[in-house]
C-alpha cells in the first residue's frame, strides 16, 4: 500500500513541477480545456483506482484481515506487482495530456486529479477501514508520547546544562588557582 501512496505523492509533484514555454490561451479556450483536463483526470484516477482493485483493494479487506501477517504479505506481494505496471502506464499518458499544457494549467490538472482520486471507490475502501471510534484512544496516545518527548527533552537539557555549570565552575576554580600560582611563584 505504501507505494501507492508514494507514486501518487510522486505524480502530483512530477505534474505540479513541469514548467511551459506556451502562451496563455483565449478566456473560452481556457474553459474548455478546463472542463477537458477535467474528464481526463478523473479518467485517470477511475484508472488508478481500477489497477488497486485488480491487485486486491476491494470491499472484502477488514481490519482484522490486515492485522494478519500473511493477508498483509500476500496483498503487498500483489500489489508490489501488479500496480507499479499499471500506474506507470497511467502517468505516461498523463504527462502527454499535460505536455502542452500552461503551469497554471498543470496545476488545475493535477488538482482536478487529486479531488477525481478522492471520488474514487478506491478511497471509500479506505477510508471505511479506519477505526473512527478509536481516534480519541490515537489522539491521547499521541499526546502523551508528544508530553514525554518535552520532557525528556527538557530533563536532558536541564542535566546539560547542570553539567557545564559544574565544568565552568571546575574551570574558574583551576585559572584561580593558576592565578595563585603564578603570584605565588613571582614572590618567590
Amino acid at each position: 500500500m505504501k507505494i501507492v501512496y508514494y507514486s501518487i505523492l510522486v505524480l502530483a509533484i512530477f505534474l505540479t513541477s513541469c514548467g511551459s514555454n506556451e502562451s496563455e490561451s483565449a478566456a473560452s479556450n481556457e474553459s474548455e480545456s478546463a472542463a477537458s483536463n477535467e474528464s481526463k483526470s478523473a479518467d485517470r484516477a477511475k484508472e488508478m483506482c481500477e489497477c488497486l482493485q485488480d491487485a486486491g483493494l476491494d470491499n472484502s479487506i477488514t481490519i482484522s484481515k490486515l492485522g494478519d501477517r500473511r493477508f498483509q504479505r500476500d496483498l503487498e506481494r500483489k500489489m508490489e506487482k501488479i500496480v507499479p505496471k499499471c500506474l506507470l502506464r497511467i502517468v505516461k499518458k498523463m504527462e502527454e495530456e499535460i505536455s502542452d499544457l500552461s503551469k497554471n494549467d498543470k496545476k488545475e490538472y493535477t488538482k482536478a486529479f487529486l479531488k477525481a482520486c478522492i471520488d474514487t471507490e478506491c478511497t471509500d475502501i479506505t477510508l471505511d477501514l479506519i477505526p473512527y471510534d478509536l481516534l480519541g484512544l490515537a489522539l491521547e496516545e499521541a499526546e502523551s508520547e508528544i508530553n514525554g518527548q518535552r520532557r525528556y527533552r527538557n530533563e536532558d537539557y536541564d542535566e546539560y546544562y547542570d553539567e557545564y555549570d559544574e565544568i565552568e565552575d571546575a574551570i574558574i576554580e583551576l585559572e584561580d588557582a593558576l592565578e595563585d600560582y603564578d603570584e605565588y611563584d613571582e614572590y618567590e
